[in-house]
């Protein structure tokens, strides 16, 4: 059954009593044969409906969700909402800034036909107006590091309310100057390199990088025109470095940036070769490997099977290899081992290939 209500002008909170057993709850209300239905928690009994016209009068019905599925509608309860009110400036809900404009949001106000609005930098005798419909309003182009003073007011019926208190908001800070140092972003780094880029800057023709062991005075620096990155190469394994960047603007160049840090990888891990190809003929044979970072020296071994001498060849960074002069339709063995800076490897398992028979 319905209990007490709250009726206003353009609102009504609708109150019931507790059904035994309910799981929810439901009301529907209608004006001018538009129906809407809504859902609403269990053990809840009230609902605030808004969004209503003035002076007038609702039918609603309530509906209850027991174990056993919906009952009926009950039957039809009416209310009436109160008359129009005077209107009253609405209140401000949220304001942001940046260094260069404010926004300010407002509360919605039922019948309000146009909005005036006022904003000056504190100090200034000048007001800047607008007439705005909505609910908000961004002021741009303004100064960064800045005070402004707003306010605003609403026509309603033909007639307009007093001002709102003036509000003031100061814009960020910003910087004043486009050319500057950049800001860096650290993109890759591995054992022996780094990579690092930067947004363009406004102004500037050239930059400037300059990178050192961190702690150390020695700074190695390198020009870069026309390009928003580089690469740092040669670098030191498993060692903490320092950088820093500048800019060359009209005026020349600015001041280095603030210092900037990254590590390089460890050593990598010396490890063997894969193997990704063969080939034979009637008197030689092609065998091809994956390339193994910081390889100094690499050694291949073959033979013909049943002999006990191995044939040694030593290469470089090679990744392919062809023996030549050899038996056709003969079975020959072969493997595989390298050098880095920690040692050589062991060999890889042993492979075999047989030569082309000749006709």
């Amino acid at each position: 059954m319905p209990g007490n209500h709250t009726i206003g002008n353009i609102s009504a909170t609708l109150r019931w009593d507790t059904v035994p057993d309910a799981l929810k709850y439901q009301v529907r209300y209608q004006v001018r044969e538009q129906t809407i239905g809504m859902l609403l928690q269990p053990m809840t009994m009230k609902k605030v409906l808004n969004w209503l016209f003035y002076n007038t009068t609702y039918e609603y019905q309530l509906s209850t969700l027991c174990p056993s599925g919906w009952t009926d509608w009950s039957p039809v309860y009416t209310f009436t909402t109160e008359d129009q009110e005077d209107c009253t400036l609405p209140l401000i809900v949220g304001t942001s800034v940046s260094d260069t404009s404010f926004t300010v949001t407002w509360l919605s106000v039922p019948n309000v036909t146009d909005q005036l609005i006022y904003y000056r930098m504190k100090g200034s005798s000048t007001w800047e107006q607008y007439m705005k419909p909505s609910d908000t309003f961004t002021a741009t182009g303004l100064l960064p590091g800045n005070e402004y003073q707003f306010r605003f007011r609403v026509l309603y019926g033909g007639s307009w309310t007093t001002w709102s208190p003036i509000l003031t908001l100061v814009t960020e800070a910003g910087n004043n100057d486009p050319c500057q140092a950049p800001e860096p972003q650290l993109d890759e780094v591995g054992n022996t390199y780094a990579n690092i880029s930067w947004s363009a800057i406004n102004g500037a023709t050239r930059y400037q990088i300059r990178y050192s062991i961190a702690g150390s005075e020695d700074w190695l620096a390198t020009t870069i025109s026309n390009l928003t990155g580089t690469s740092l190469s040669w670098l030191l394994y498993n060692t903490n470095y320092e950088y820093q960047l500048r800019s060359e603007c009209p005026s020349g160049w600015t001041d280095w940036s603030g210092s900037y840090t990254f590590t390089t990888l460890d050593d990598p891990a010396c490890t063997l070769p894969a193997y990704t190809g063969q080939s034979v003929t009637e008197t030689s044979f092609t065998v091809s490997w994956t390339g193994v970072p910081d390889v100094v020296e690499q050694q291949i071994q073959y033979k013909r099977s049943g002999d006990s001498d191995w044939t040694y060849v030593s290469l470089a960074q090679d990744t392919s290899f062809t023996a030549a002069n050899l038996y056709p339709g003969n079975l020959y063995q072969f493997r595989l081992r390298v050098n880095c800076q920690q040692g050589w490897t062991g060999w890889t398992n042993l492979a075999n290939l047989v030569t082309k028979w000749s006709r």
